[in-house]
């Protein structure tokens, strides 16, 4: 075996083999081995040496004689060399000038950064593949009304459905059940579902631990329950011997089977499940349910099937269902949605509106960018010109410029990219529930991906726009240190139409902003109905120990009469549906005015259903208009009385007086005929902007319902009354759930969300454009004034006053300014559309917008040239010739 050279040498080669991998890959072995061989070649002449180790040493200096060497190589053969000269250069033009620098990069970082973080909100919910197996053959199944509302499928629907449909391997159906936890500390009402079988199935889910229902669960109907990992972590400290043990809910003991990661979000009946249980039978009266829809329909499409014949068959199933049961269903129509677009739940729009605004930002990050880049590149044209006579080729200042500014951009999309972290957070907390981005949003590669890719596209929009303008195809022309007519001229174009294309997208941001604020103060001019200052609801679901009617009655009288004890509290009633709650209680009944004719057309009359206590209406702010409210009189065994809405009034009695009318309405199974004793204000369910309707309210005595809302009128901050309004409860019921709670006018403003958010984000990304805008005319005028000086001393010389320079200088600033606000309006007239879905009584061309948008942007617009149009008025003649 060939003995191992000694360490110096071995040192000498591993230098070698080091700079080698300096040289271009085609040179790279014939590099190594020549100097090798030097190395070899030396070493063998040390042996005869001496001093083998001062040999071996001048080996080891002999081989750093490879880098330099190696180094000139790559410089021969490449243009590494040069780029990094480039950028050097750049650097230390920009110590120079390090405000200027900060800034183009800070405006910049803005523009990357919203636009990355939009991208990560659409890669997350549009682009990423989804936590389901086989998610391209998951489908939910709705029920579109004449009007086009989708919505929740009956019970005996989903029954027929299922038995009739052959597109689905199976079809499975989630029902709201929502269960009271009282396995030790506060009790807890958990959201929940019970599902039919074939559910988990449909979806594929995996557990984290245990295992999903089987067959045997549902027919044993063992009282099994899946939970969350929220609720595993939240109220079992993620105990990891979990599955087996059992919890106590309010209908009895139910042992654990499985756990359900996070990422299991199937957005099933619209919110995050707690926990899952079994719907085991289909009741007698569901199978006769189809006057309201509550129930989720999820299926996995059959192979071979698309989403499309899918459809078709429901179409035709919904169609003969029809026919079977035209009262209910003459006009209903099922219809699949794609998983994915179930998950977005309507979140394309905002998401639209996202990606409109991050592209104008960064439309105008880019464009004031360019001119700032215009303005430095201006100060040094006679470099330029300069480095032409002496030679350098017009591709090689090319290449300079772009270096520089691909420094700059590439520091622009590392801010960018922390950036747009900072912003998906700030979307998250602000926006609405629909839009479900992830909480842990964090830097990813095709985060940095993106980013990048926006970076290059920033460096040769950017970069390039300033070059078409400041290098002009005879750049040595200009040796003599002044601008030639053309040139100046051509700058001057390119600086104006770059402001004129940022007062356009500043316009067409304000005219959003302009429509979405007029709408949201249309919205915030709407009556309720109901006093939401200062007003507390608590809402409560007391069916479990409350079995009977007489004990529901005792239950809130006594409840009701401990919390009107409390300090601070004015007011309190309560009432089987309140506005502005998630949980809406809707009871539908039919209704018929005793005495009246029928409809003609044989149609079957519905009213809303609701029950109340006496003091109800007086502590929510409910106007009475004619006739009296509830009394303490209205129990059961005496006549059964009604209070009306006003929409009701109108729709059953045209305009005639109800008081003293009699009605028969259906109340939990049994008909009952009451008399109207009064009419009341109107009120608005589902938001503000949610229409009203036809309304009955009996009293609570005379009909008992369990699932009841405190409304509690205070003196003091409401917040801090609720703590109160629990306890007060409890010492009634220690085990009894709150629902919902909290200050109305916190649920109004969550029922706002998605307008709040819009107008939160289109005025922000308004706000930026504006200011942009602004600078942008501003140093148009700025360096027109700088560029035209000697100009306008010599008219001030020849005898023009200082008016006729401002006038002049706001002149050029007004033709921006008109040019780039016409331009905005038309293309905000061509988006505007986009934001109908936003808009409230207002039309999406509302001319008043347009028209103030239009004048304040040209009042500001002005403004912001005034300062250097008032310089320019007085410049000093003679300082100027000089």
């Amino acid at each position: 075996m060939p003995s191992r050279p000694p360490i110096l040498v071995a040192l000498a080669l591993a230098i070698v083999r080091a700079a080698a991998w300096l040289v271009p890959r085609g040179d790279r072995e014939l590099f190594r081995r020549e100097w090798t061989a030097e190395i070899v070649h030396g070493q063998r002449n040390s042996a005869q040496s001496e001093s083998p180790t001062e040999a071996q040493m001048s080996l080891v200096r002999r081989s750093f004689g490879a880098l330099p060497d190696a180094a000139w190589i790559r410089r021969q053969f490449t243009r590494d060399s040069e780029l990094l000269h480039d950028i050097r250069h750049g650097l230390r033009l920009y110590r120079r000038a390090p405000a200027m620098f900060a800034l183009i990069v800070g405006v910049l970082a803005v523009g990357i950064g919203a636009s990355t973080a939009v991208f990560h909100a659409v890669d997350t919910l549009l682009l990423q593949p989804m936590p389901y197996a086989d998610a391209d053959r998951v489908a939910f199944v709705w029920q579109r009304s004449p009007d086009g509302h989708k919505g929740d499928v009956a019970p005996a629907d989903f029954v027929d459905l299922q038995q009739r449909v052959r597109a689905f391997t199976t079809l499975a159906a989630a029902e709201p059940y929502g269960r009271d936890y009282l396995d030790g500390g506060e009790p807890e009402v958990l959201t929940g579902a019970r599902v039919t079988e074939g559910f988990f199935d449909s979806l594929r889910a995996e557990p984290v631990l245990g295992r999903l229902f089987n067959a045997e669960d549902y027919r044993t109907r063992r009282n099994v329950v899946i939970i969350s990992e929220g609720l595993w972590q939240r109220r079992l400290a993620r105990a990891p011997d979990i599955v087996g043990r059992t919890i106590r809910l309010d209908e009895g003991t139910f042992e654990v089977v499985g756990v359900l990661p996070k990422t299991f979000e199937p957005r099933v009946l619209w919110q995050k499940q707690d926990i899952w249980t079994t719907k085991a039978v289909i009741e007698q009266y569901e199978l006769q349910s189809r006057g309201s829809g509550y129930w989720n329909v999820v299926g996995k499409l059959a192979p071979g099937v698309t989403l499309e014949q899918a459809t078709q068959e429901l179409d035709a199933v919904s169609a003969q269902i029809g026919v079977e049961h035209p009262k209910t269903n003459a006009r209903l129509r099922a219809f699949a949605m794609p998983l994915r677009t179930h998950l977005a739940n309507g979140a394309e729009r905002p998401l639209a509106l996202l990606a409109i605004g991050a592209g104008l930002i960064l439309l105008l990050a880019i464009g004031s960018a360019a001119t700032l880049q215009m303005t430095q590149l201006s100060g040094r044209l006679q470099e330029f010109m300069v480095r032409a006579a002496l030679g350098a080729h017009r591709q090689r200042l090319v290449r300079q410029v772009l270096a520089e500014a691909m420094t700059m951009v590439a520091v622009a999309v590392g801010v960018g990219v922390l950036l747009s972290a900072g912003l998906m957070k700030m979307i998250q907390a602000v926006g609405p529930d629909t839009l479900a981005l992830p909480t842990d949003s964090g830097v990813t590669v095709r985060l940095v991906l993106f980013a990048s890719l926006l970076g290059g596209v920033t460096v040769l929009l950017s970069g390039l726009a300033p070059l078409f303008v400041m290098l002009p195809a005879r750049s040595s022309s200009r040796l003599s240190g002044t601008l030639s007519s053309r040139g100046s001229a051509s700058h001057a174009y390119g600086r104006s139409a770059l402001v004129v294309a940022q007062i356009a997208l500043a316009a067409v941001l304000l005219v959003s902003a302009g429509l979405l604020a007029r709408s949201f103060m249309k919205v915030l001019a709407i009556d309720p109905g109901i006093a939401t200052r200062n007003l507390i609801a608590a809402q409560v679901f007391a069916y479990d120990r409350n079995e009977t009617a007489a004990k529901r009655t005792a239950f809130f009288a006594e409840t009701i009469e401990r919390i009107k004890a409390l300090p601070g509290v004015d007011a309190v009633g309560a009432a089987s549906t309140v506005p502005f709650l998630q949980a809406d209680i809707d009871i539908l009944s039919p209704i018929t005015i005793v005495g009246a004719e029928p409809p003609a057309t044989g149609e079957v009359q519905r009213v809303y259903l609701a029950s109340a206590t006496p003091d109800y209406f007086g502590a929510a702010g409910i106007a009475l208009r004619r006739g009296r409210g509830f009394t303490a009189a209205d129990v059961m065994g005496a006549e059964i009385v009604a209070v009306v809405n006003e929409a009701a009034a109108l729709k059953f009695w045209r305009g005639e007086d109800p008081i003293g009318r009699s009605i028969e309405i259906t109340d939990y199974g049994r008909k009952k005929i009451a008399r109207v004793v009064g009419v009341i204000a109107e009120l608005r369910y589902g938001g503000l902007e949610g229409k009203s309707r036809p309304e009955v309210f009996l009293p609570h005595a005379q009909s008992p319902s369990a699932a009841m809302t405190y409304v509690v009128r205070a003196a003091v901050d409401p917040a801090a009354m609720l703590p109160a309004i629990k306890k007060a409860v409890w010492s009634v019921d220690p085990l009894q759930t709150f629902y919902e709670t909290g200050a109305v006018t916190d649920m109004v403003r969550h029922s706002l969300r998605t307008r709040i958010f819009a107008l939160r984000l289109v005025l922000a990304l308004a706000g930026i454009g504006f200011v942009i805008a602004l600078a942008g005319a501003h140093g148009a005028v700025l360096w027109a004034l700088r560029r035209r000086t000697a100009e306008f001393g010599v008219r001030m010389a020849l005898g023009a006053r200082g008016a006729d320079i401002r006038r002049h200088m706001l002149s050029f600033a007004g033709r921006l300014a008109i040019t780039g606000i016409a331009l905005g309006l038309i293309a905000a007239g061509v988006l505007s559309g986009l934001l109908r879905g936003l808009l409230f009584d207002i039309a999406p061309w509302d001319p008043m917008t347009f028209a103030g948008i239009a004048a304040g942007l040209l009042i500001a617009v002005f403004a912001a040239c005034a300062l250097p149009a008032i310089r320019a008025g007085r410049i000093d003649p003679v300082a100027a010739l000089k």
